[in-house]
């Protein structure tokens, strides 16, 4: 599988999170992910999800992870 430049920089430990618009971000392994939204009528176009924090509180591994967003409609 091709990796994404930006995901292979966080990875590397060059960059600290990724900016997109895709929330299939969220399941290459990034721990934060800062989402752009700019089609929102109202409310914050920005949203910085972590995607560790959010693992943990649902008590899910990353694999378990993985298969939830795939459910939910994520093309990874």
């Amino acid at each position: 599988m091709k990796k994404r430049i930006d995901l292979l920089l966080v990875e590397r430990g060059l960059a600290d999170y990724v900016v997109t618009n895709d929330t299939d971000s969220l399941c290459f392994g990034t721990d934060v992910t800062v989402l752009l939204n700019f089609s929102q009528s109202r409310g914050t176009p920005i949203l910085e999800i972590n995607s560790r924090a959010v693992r943990e509180a649902m008590e899910l591994s990353r694999a378990e992870f993985v298969d939830m967003c795939i459910l939910c409609g994520c093309d990874f």
